[in-house]
């Protein structure tokens, strides 16, 4: 659903194991080769963190989500009200 509210075209690789991350990098308009950092200790913790500062604030949220968003059920509450609320844009 954040891919249909983004106007991304391929929307059903959000199904796809691991390549579900590259749609989460169109949407936030960042290069999905930046998915290589994952692969580095420590800077990895940082960057999952930036990248999803970037998609709240590309639905008009509050980046300061992210720390509610450390626990898995939070994180997934905060998704769902994204692509379900009428009141959540995409804004990018």
């Amino acid at each position: 659903m954040l891919a249909k509210k983004a106007d991304i075209e391929m929307a059903w690789i959000a199904f796809v194991p691991l390549v579900n991350l590259i749609l989460y990098f169109w949407i936030i308009k960042e290069s999905p080769l930046l998915l290589l950092l994952i692969l580095i200790p420590i800077v990895n913790i940082v960057f999952i963190f930036y990248w999803s500062v970037r998609l709240f604030n590309a639905f008009g949220l509050s980046g300061f989500l992210v720390i509610p968003s450390l626990f898995p059920p939070v994180y997934i509450l905060i998704l769902l009200y994204m692509a379900f609320s009428s009141d959540v844009q995409y804004q990018f």
